[in-house]
């Protein structure tokens, strides 16, 4: 009787404690954290210490629970491993900080310039960080540009879409961090990434800046960088100004130019020629100098010849360039070399394999009218 008994009061026991702990298995939130208890870096910039080895790394966040559009809160952390200054700066935080929502990372001139491959690496172990994030280079620190150019969040969004959209619409090249490490572990193939500044309280794309692998070689102007992208990309649109000579008159004229680019690796007695093809296909915006009432079918000729040869110089003149100063194909041709001659491989990256090469550039322009457009 008196095993009975006890057998049934442990049996209430255990059904009570049961009871009692269930809500804390059951209950998802008992461990929530709210937005007020989290700090979510959206934006990082990476700069060169004044006078050290070390980097320094600034980041923005927002308290999107005080207000609708608030204003940038910014902390700084230094050290000469990025990874240990991303540490002090969570550990710095009052909040938790969760890196999964980086939206942006801005890279100093000098930072760039001393190269990203021990950052790569770690962003890459982190599990935190997303690969999608936009890059982008400040001709000067990134700590400034912060300061200065983003004011709320709308205008950090803002970056965030210009960056995206420049390598659609525009000749100046839109950069991830995918597509720079899957650039800098590719033979033959070179990251570019767009430049930026402040110009009328607003951060602009200005530019694009060249790299050898992880490192910036050289950074170039809106007109440098939209050949580059008509050399480079297998799609390109183009503005490009005229001014020639017909018939004793001076012509001026504007031409939108949209181009596609093929390229011919060929081995030739141990010597790599390459060849880039042009075609291009113009319309007329803007003409004058003209005579009047001059017909259509008499500017076709002229205005081809113009295009093909202003395409051809600056074309020319650019891979030039590429092949005796900066020493770097950033135009994306070596790889094409690698992919038909595979023991050319090992040999892409070597800066005398680019000198060796013979650069040979094609054009084929054709002028469409308004009414053969539609």
């Amino acid at each position: 009787m008196r095993r009975d008994k006890t057998r049934i009061a442990a049996r209430v026991v255990a059904t009570m404690l049961l009871c009692l702990s269930a809500p804390l298995f059951l209950a998802g939130c008992w461990d929530a954290v709210g937005l007020e208890e989290v700090t979510y870096p959206l934006l990082l910039g990476i700069d060169q210490a004044d006078g050290e080895e070390d980097l320094l790394v600034t980041a923005m966040y927002f308290r999107y629970y005080a207000e609708e559009n608030p204003p940038p809160q910014m902390a700084e952390a230094q050290d000469a491993v990025f990874g240990m200054a991303l540490k002090k700066l969570a550990v710095s935080s009052e909040n938790r900080w969760l890196a999964g929502m980086v939206q942006c990372v801005l890279v100093g001139e000098e930072a760039a310039k001393n190269g990203l491959e021990p950052l790569a690496d770690l962003m890459l172990r982190d599990p935190q960080l997303p690969l999608s994030f936009q890059m982008a280079v400040h001709a000067g620190r990134a700590k400034t540009l912060m300061a200065e150019g983003i004011r709320d969040a709308d205008s950090l969004w803002e970056l965030r879409s210009t960056l995206a959209e420049h390598g659609k619409y525009e000749n100046v090249p839109s950069c991830t961090f995918f597509d720079f490490w899957r650039d800098v572990v590719t033979p033959g193939c070179n990251p570019i990434m767009p430049v930026i500044c402040e110009e009328n309280n607003m951060v602009v794309v200005t530019g694009a800046a060249v790299f050898k692998k992880d490192r910036m070689v050289v950074m170039l102007d809106s007109q440098d960088a939209a050949v580059l992208a008509l050399l480079r990309n297998q799609r390109s649109q183009i503005l490009l100004p005229l001014v020639f000579d017909w018939q004793g008159q001076t012509i001026r004229a504007t031409m939108r130019v949209d181009l596609r680019r093929c390229v011919l690796p060929k081995l030739q007695d141990g010597t790599l020629h390459m060849t880039l093809g042009l075609e291009a296909k113009a319309q007329l915006i803007e003409l004058g100098g003209m005579p009047k009432q001059t017909p259509q079918e008499q500017l076709r000729q002229p205005l081809c010849e113009a295009v093909t040869n202003e395409l051809t110089l600056r074309g020319e003149r650019f891979l030039k360039t590429m092949q005796e100063e900066w020493r770097v194909d950033c135009v994306d041709t070596l790889r094409f070399a690698g992919a038909r001659y595979p023991e050319l491989v090992s040999r892409l990256d070597d800066p005398q394999t680019l000198a060796d090469t013979i650069y040979a550039l094609t054009v084929k322009a054709e002028l469409l009218f308004q009414d053969e457009t539609r």
